[in-house]
């Protein structure tokens, strides 16, 4: 774990479980419903390979930028929103169910 992620201190750790909880509780969701989705395309082997980089290069930017520039719980909530907004676009590429 980078060193820079604990350096606020310790997380409050009934606020991770939490989290936790949510996120599982979300993905659980997701599966459950696009389970017996029949996939009405064929895999782009060029679309497959950049899709991770939708979620990677926000949380890179913040790393190198956005921690330096914006000062506080600001950046944080920054590198959240751009966060969410990449996973959103990953989530509704990846379940399309017509070719565009």
């Amino acid at each position: 774990m980078p060193i820079f992620i604990l350096s606020a201190g310790a997380p409050y750790w009934p606020d991770v479980l939490i989290s936790g909880m949510a996120f599982f509780a979300n993905h659980l969701l997701s599966y459950v419903m696009n389970r017996n989705r029949p996939r009405q395309q064929l895999a782009n082997i060029g679309s497959m390979m950049f899709f991770p980089y939708i979620r990677i290069v926000p949380m890179h930017v913040f790393i190198l930028f956005g921690a330096f520039t914006v000062a506080g719980g600001r950046g944080l909530v920054f590198f959240l929103i751009m966060k969410t907004i990449a996973d959103e676009v990953m989530h509704a590429i990846e379940h399309r169910s017509v070719t565009l």
